[in-house]
Order: C-alpha cells, then sequence, then structure tokens
C-alpha cells in the first residue's frame, strides 16, 4: 500500500492528508433542499415594507434593513460559537432562487455587493468577520431561499480560520497550480482551481484579479459543477480584498455539515483527478 502523503495549504495553513486514491470514482451525494415552507419566509422579508428609518417589524421586532435589493437584514447574534458582543447579517436575493445556478450574473454580482457592503460594515466594528453561503442541506442551510450570513466577533479566537493572501501564500498557491495542473478555467487575470492541499474533499477555489472577473468566474464555476457531477451541495466563503478569492466547498457525501475548519482533513477526493474531470467539461 503506498504511503499517505500530508499537504500544508500555504493560504488556510491547514493539513490534509492523501492516501492512494487513483482512480476512485466520484459518487457525489444529490442536494437535498430543506424543507419547503409557505410562504417562504425570505420570501416574505423582501415584501416587508420598510419605515423611514430603514426598519422592518417582522414578528413584532423591529430588525433594521439597510439595503434594499437584495434585502440585508441585521439580526442578533445567534452562533454559540460567536457568543459574546457579535452581530450576524443575512443577504437575500430578492426573488426566489434555490442555487446560484438559477441566477444570472448581474444577480450574483448584485447579491456579493451587499454581502461585501455588510462585511466591511462589520469589519470596521469586529475583530472577526467571515461570511459564508449554505445551499443544500449537507451544506448546513436551513432555508432553501438563497442567502448568504454575514458573522462577526469581537474575539481574538473562532473556529473559522481565515485564508491568508499574503505575497508569499499567493506565490506558493500558483507555483502549486502549475506544477500539478489544477486549473480548470484560466484566464489572463481569474482562475478556477481545485487546490494541491484542500481544506476538505472536493474543494475548489477562485482568484480573480478584478471584481467583474471573479464574478464571472464563480457563477461559471457552479454552473460547471452541476454540469459534471450533478446538483450538489456546496458553501461559499469569499474573502473581499485583492486579489478576490472564494472557496467553493462542495459537500460530496450525503451527511450534513457546517464550513468550520478543524484539525486535519483526510482527503476522499484527489484534487489532481478533481480539476481533470471537471476540464473536461469546461
Amino acid at each position: 500500500m503506498a504511503a499517505a502523503d500530508i499537504r500544508i495549504d500555504p493560504i488556510t495553513n491547514t493539513a490534509s492528508v492523501h492516501g492512494d486514491l487513483r482512480g476512485k470514482p466520484l459518487a457525489p451525494a444529490t442536494r437535498l433542499l430543506p424543507a419547503t415552507r409557505s410562504p417562504c419566509p425570505l420570501c416574505a422579508l423582501t415584501e416587508l415594507p420598510v419605515d423611514e428609518n430603514g426598519y422592518v417589524l417582522e414578528n413584532g421586532v423591529l430588525r433594521k434593513v439597510r439595503h434594499q435589493t437584495p434585502r440585508t437584514l441585521t439580526t442578533s447574534n445567534r452562533w454559540n460559537v460567536f457568543a459574546d458582543s457579535g452581530r450576524s447579517d443575512l443577504v437575500t436575493l430578492k426573488r426566489h432562487a434555490e442555487s446560484f445556478e438559477e441566477t444570472t450574473v448581474d444577480e450574483t454580482a448584485d447579491f456579493f455587493d451587499h454581502l461585501y457592503k455588510s462585511y466591511a460594515d462589520h469589519s470596521a466594528t469586529f475583530i472577526q468577520t467571515v461570511i459564508f453561503i449554505n445551499v443544500g442541506v449537507q451544506s448546513g442551510a436551513s432555508q432553501a431561499h438563497l442567502h448568504g450570513q454575514i458573522v462577526s466577533s469581537s474575539a481574538h479566537h473562532t473556529p473559522i480560520i481565515k485564508p491568508e493572501l499574503s505575497q508569499h501564500s499567493l506565490t506558493k498557491e500558483h507555483e502549486s497550480i502549475k506544477a500539478h495542473s489544477l486549473a480548470i478555467l484560466e484566464t489572463s487575470s481569474a482562475v478556477l482551481y481545485a487546490p494541491w492541499a484542500p481544506t476538505t474533499s472536493g474543494e475548489l477555489r477562485v482568484l480573480a484579479d478584478s471584481y467583474e472577473d471573479f464574478i464571472t468566474t464563480l457563477h461559471t464555476a457552479l454552473r460547471l459543477v452541476t454540469k459534471a457531477i450533478g446538483p450538489v451541495a456546496y458553501n461559499i466563503m469569499p474573502l473581499p480584498g485583492k486579489p478576490h478569492f472564494a472557496q467553493i466547498l462542495l459537500r460530496l457525501g450525503p451527511k450534513g455539515v457546517y464550513p468550520w475548519y478543524f484539525g486535519t482533513e483526510s482527503v476522499t477526493q484527489r484534487p489532481e483527478e478533481l480539476a481533470e474531470l471537471f476540464r473536461s467539461f469546461a
């Protein structure tokens, strides 16, 4: 039996263990959606009137809505891991859609515009701020209506590891993409690829110089995934800044998980083969 190799990711500084998995067939679990609720709570939210101070009345509680399309709803922090004086915002797509494969590029851009506005607002006040988008039950989604969350904390440590996009880590990342043929889609200013040392099995990443190229590549990537392996659950964890960066965590198994990074990942799908598979459908 071939010895497993341990790889360290230069961007997240996490380890992954890769056994001899060559030729293992990819049989992803079909995305499950949360139970349909009528009316959809997030559709109902987008239809609530906003007063002159930017508040809506939701279930008897005043909520602050800071942007209009999509809606950005400020809520009290409900995450135990951020139980100190934190805050969470919810951004919803105004019309009902269940995944980015159903959206246009312009809708995706508008959605991320609002996520990033909220992120900038949080980052000015809190030590830790992260964005995550869950699509499908296996990714931890509790609502079928497409939405994203911005969660902040005043604590110095959270279970989420923030990627480091230093010049050194980016150089190492680009070297591994080239050395191991991990690029799936590549232009002069953007690349979709399978990372050499993924934080989860089935991880893809987007790096782009411009926001427009980032949105276009991300939107294309999610449609490509569905074309290649069908609708699977996924998390998107973007990091605003330059270069523009996002992790797409494909949830290939039937078990539900949340996008936290703990310990060492045992990879069940080699990124080299994942990249080759997706390239064949690009």
